[in-house]
């Protein structure tokens, strides 16, 4: 029995090998394009590399005396199940991040590998078992045979992994397969992912998952669209399979074409992700593959995102991605509105919609910053943000919050006031600042578009403001943006800043979290999961 098994778990090993060395041959002679959308072509080519696949088995299976029609039925029922597994992953959230904790072979290196294809190989052997039971027999050997597969798979995906990192001298004189020079990592993702069969392309598929904005009907408009192509990151950029997606008011605004330059439908929704570099562009050293990054762009609901390498932030060590929202956008915001407020100690600082993300981070800095602060928010989030630190919380939908403010402070008024609000609150933000010297930093515009005239600033409102918009911020004042992350990096290492705490979404009840988030039904941070 113990000559049985090996020899079938050599079978296995040799006919993967084999069909693995066709595959690359013929993968090599066909068009990339051809293999990224569901074509009559595509799938007559998949058959015909498992009929070569069947056939090589069949013959090493029969020809080893084995029992064969018993152990092949057995691995065609077996990858029958790991076919039918692999589509319900797709769709039920709790076994998709299981999919891909165990399938996420980027960056694998030989104690890894051995801890993740293991789980694969487990799989398969169990479901080749019960299927060789309903055959008749030959479970063993079916068994082993699978395994063997698996095994030769797992050998490959480390290799790969090995070779694929550029080596220093020392490193070459140690190993065996290292080469003159060091691979480009990029150059090695890119041809992988043209040329190799599917089982080999560092788990990057050809198609995602995302959400999208069919139209400027707000949460409304969002699709789930499962055929989405998977971007490729061009010179300076990164691909990042995300693991959670940030959703904020500017999601909002871009679903209502609200946002300035605001893309025309269908696009992919969401501004924020964190996740894993998966694959990396020309002229990127850093992050590298397999880092933890989170990062602020277009197209963040989906499975696969693509930013700048620049602009990605490395995730604290010990978060999890989930923790790492809000790093990229709601901090930064709060950081620049207390720059561009000059907030300091001994000033009263009011904060708009203080509940939310960026609302709560600017409570705590301003605390910081030895302000008083006052908050608002509606009466059912008065307690999140006394957390925060506020000293004094208001009703935000009160008709009297400008009069409110005025009789906190002795009818002086918030020296700096933090608006995102908009709308009909964006008035009393304004008539709640203090004569000439108040400050306003207006973030963002939940509540809708609200208008001041030259008039009223001159004899009703005589303050100041100040817009804010972190992309311009970037683009326009890098200088001032490197000096927010610095600071920002000080304050996570002092532990000011932590981890978020976040309330989660499936990828598609996104248009609910958004229609939440627009009703301000929400507190603190919301995310989607892919």
């Amino acid at each position: 029995m113990t000559t049985e098994l090996v020899r079938s778990f050599a079978i296995g090993w040799i006919t993967l090998v084999c069909w693995s060395v066709i595959a690359f041959s013929l993968l090599e002679r066909v068009r990339p394009r051809d293999r990224h959308r569901p074509s009559t072509r595509r799938v007559l080519f998949a058959a015909c590399l498992l009929a070569i696949d069947a056939a090589i088995a069949t013959a090493l299976v029969r020809g080893f005396g084995l029992h064969g029609d018993r152990v092949l039925a057995a691995w065609l029922v077996a990858e029958l199940f790991h076919y039918a597994l692999h589509r319900a992953m797709h769709r039920v959230p709790v076994l998709w991040r299981i999919h891909r904790f165990h399938h996420d072979d980027v960056g694998l290196d030989w104690t890894t590998a051995w801890r993740v294809h293991p789980i694969d190989a487990a799989l398969t052997a169990t479901a080749t078992v019960l299927a060789a039971a309903l055959v008749g027999g030959g479970a063993a050997p079916a068994a082993w045979f699978v395994v063997g597969r698996r095994v030769w798979t797992l050998v490959l995906h480390a290799n790969i992994a090995r070779i694929s990192r550029p080596r220093t001298s020392r490193a070459r004189s140690r190993s065996s397969i290292a080469c003159s020079k060091p691979i480009d990592v990029a150059r090695f993702d890119r041809f992988l992912s043209e040329t190799a069969p599917v089982y080999l392309r560092m788990s990057i598929p050809s198609t995602m998952r995302s959400l999208q904005q069919t139209s400027l009907e707000g949460p409304r408009g969002l699709a789930l669209v499962t055929d989405t192509p998977v971007p490729r990151p061009g010179r300076g950029e990164i691909l990042i399979r995300v693991v959670a997606a940030g959703v904020n008011f500017v999601d909002v605004a871009r679903g209502r074409g609200s946002f300035g330059d605001n893309p025309q439908p269908p696009f992919i929704a969401g501004f924020e992700a964190v996740g894993e570099v998966v694959a990396t562009g020309e002229a990127v050293a850093q992050p590298g593959r397999g880092a933890l990054v989170a990062c602020a762009g277009p197209g963040a609901f989906a499975e696969y995102v693509v930013s700048r390498a620049a602009a990605a932030m490395p995730v604290p060590p010990g978060w999890t991605a989930e923790q790492a929202l809000g790093l990229v956008v709601n901090w930064p915001a709060a950081l620049a509105a207390m720059k561009l407020g000059r907030v300091a100690a001994g000033e009263t600082v009011l904060v708009l919609a203080a509940a939310g993300a960026t609302g709560q981070a600017a409570v705590k800095l301003a605390k910081r910053a030895g302000a008083r602060v006052i908050g608002a928010a509606s009466l059912a989030k008065h307690e999140a943000v006394r957390a925060a630190g506020a000293d004094q919380v208001l009703d935000s939908r009160a008709l009297d919050l400008a009069s409110a403010v005025l009789e906190l402070t002795g009818g002086r008024g918030a020296d700096v006031v933090v608006e995102s609000a908009g709308g009909a609150t964006f008035a009393a933000s304004l008539a709640a600042a203090k004569r000439i010297t108040g400050r306003v930093v207006v973030l963002g515009l939940a509540g809708g578009d609200a208008v001041v005239s030259n008039w009223e600033l001159v004899y009703r409102h005589p303050i100041q403001i100040l817009g804010f918009n972190l992309g311009t911020l970037i683009q326009a004042a890098p200088q001032l943006f490197g000096e927010i992350v610095g600071e920002l990096h000080g304050l996570i290492a002092a532990g000011i800043v932590g981890p978020a705490r976040v309330t989660t979404y499936a990828l598609a009840d996104g248009a609910r979290a958004l229609t939440e988030l627009e009703d301000r039904a929400t507190v603190g941070k919301l995310a989607l999961l892919p």
